[in-house]
């Protein structure tokens, strides 16, 4: 049955890991002849993933960033939109604070 709790030992080493008695004893096997230098090739090993669970109070990633709009005016000298002076600069994504009379 898989998610039996298996303890190997070699050597003094002491592995504990889930998996099923079966897979436990293949790992054993391969252990023990890659210590006494047997082992001539990996044994198959099916993938496993675990299922996307969130950890309890894990953080979500934050979303992603917004898109930049592609049809922005280029960087130049406008009409200052604040109306604090005649011409404000925009350096093509926003406004800045150099502003002309």
């Amino acid at each position: 049955m898989i998610n039996d709790s298996v303890i190997i030992v070699t050597s003094g080493n002491t592995i504990d890991l889930r998996c099923s008695k079966a897979e436990a004893e293949q790992l054993r096997v391969a252990i023990m002849q890659g210590i006494n230098g047997t082992l001539s090739a990996a044994p198959a090993v099916q993938a496993y993933s675990a299922p996307a669970v969130p950890m309890a109070g894990a953080v979500p990633p934050p979303p992603p960033p917004a898109p930049v709009p592609t049809n922005l005016p280029p960087a130049d000298w406008y009409a200052d939109p604040k109306g604090e002076a005649r011409l404000r600069y925009w350096d093509g994504a926003v406004w800045t604070d150099h502003t002309a009379p």
